[in-house]
């Protein structure tokens, strides 16, 4: 089989199916209309999948009743779990919507993004199965992920309160 296509530059249309490997990405929502290959600061390989998400109807009511109409779509990016040694991004519009009725705002609701970070849900657990592991050390675990040390240390502070600590992490559990 020919894996490397020399013919082909940028994005590659879908002609024929057996030409490539289709994934379930957990993406939910999540519409890729472009794929872009970029350099970051650190001279990796980054691809950045530019796409747009779905708003369920159920969303755009407000609790007047009224629906809400799109006020911003300011664009965000979340970073994605690794492709091999090269990193991958998502990038689409995060909707705000408001009601004309009672100008009540509300941001749009992402499902597969992880809280507290701008990074997806699988990215998140990858990292705290490798923080786990106990094999890595945060420096290791942030260069096999991509991510920021600091990110990495939050995470496991995360991991970590939620193994030892009750009430949110203020009260230790006694071993």
């Amino acid at each position: 089989m020919d894996y490397i296509r020399v013919d082909a530059d940028g994005q590659l249309t879908l002609t024929q199916s057996t030409e490539f490997l289709f994934l379930p990405s957990c993406l939910y929502g999540f519409h890729n209309t472009e794929t872009t290959v970029e350099t970051a600061i650190s001279g990796r390989t980054v691809y950045c999948f530019v796409g747009t998400l779905d708003i369920p109807e159920v969303e755009r009511l407000c609790s007047c009743g009224c629906r809400m109409h799109i006020n911003t779509s300011p664009e965000i990016y979340l970073r994605h779990i690794n492709i091999g040694r090269d990193l991958s991004t998502l990038k689409f519009p995060h909707n705000q919507l408001r009601c004309p009725k009672c100008g009540a705002t509300k941001s749009q609701y992402i499902s597969f993004k992880a809280d507290g970070h701008l990074i997806t849900k699988i990215l998140h657990q990858y990292t705290c199965d490798l923080l786990a592991s106990g094999t890595y050390t945060n420096k290791e675990v942030a260069e096999l992920t991509g991510l920021g040390k600091n990110v990495v240390k939050e995470i496991d502070k995360e991991r970590l309160q939620g193994m030892y600590t009750t009430d949110n992490g203020k009260k230790l559990i006694k071993p």
